[in-house]
């Protein structure tokens, strides 16, 4: 019993902790919203969709998400010196608390800004970003490039896809977690072929 308690004590349940949290903050506003009106955005936002951005919303948010991403990639090569570790980074030259703080920031805005747009599409940010280091190699400055282009080319054709294979549209954020499940199936089973 007392190894099960400083186990279940070792195990970081931040995420699951917070996953909770807002799981039923989010049951919350379902509950207490409209449902003729409201509760019909709110599922659309969950499951992800493209197709209630408006062409002056896509004109607010261009010039911060590009300025984000270009921050992001010149920001590549300081990436790559903290990939050697925080005393590696700081004898070269690099400000090791300012540079995380920075680019966590940036990355937060960018995810923020894409959400609140068209919703919840999930396993874009998961996949996407193996892709490009597979293409593109270890280079952070290459990688967040390739990341931008790939995950914009997927998000669209995914898109397409949606809207060809029903009359009525399907979210896209159903065909995107549809794909990276298939994907990440593969890689679980290539990798089992290779350590067995």
């Amino acid at each position: 019993m007392c190894f099960l308690r400083r186990y279940l004590c070792g195990l970081n349940f931040g995420g699951l902790i917070s996953a909770a949290f807002f799981t039923a903050l989010l049951s919350i506003l379902k509950y207490i919203a409209d449902p003729e009106s409201q509760l019909p955005d709110i599922v659309f936002w969950l499951l992800g969709s493209l197709t209630q951005i408006s062409s002056t919303q896509l004109a607010m948010v261009s010039l911060p998400v590009a300025g984000g991403i270009l921050g992001l990639s010149f920001a590549g090569r300081l990436l790559d010196a903290l990939s050697m570790g925080d005393d590696k980074a700081s004898t070269l030259g690099v400000s090791v608390h300012y540079i995380r703080y920075s680019v966590i920031a940036v990355a937060t805005m960018l995810a923020a800004l894409t959400v609140s747009m068209a919703g919840m599409i999930g396993w874009v940010g998961l996949v996407v970003p193996h892709i490009a280091r597979v293409m593109g190699g270890t280079s952070n400055q290459r990688v967040i490039k390739l990341s931008a282009i790939i995950g914009a080319i997927s998000l669209l054709l995914s898109d397409d896809l949606a809207r060809c294979l029903s009359p009525e549209e399907i979210p896209v954020g159903i065909i995107t977690d549809l794909v990276g499940y298939l994907l990440f199936l593969w890689v679980l089973a290539s990798s089992r072929e290779i350590f067995l």
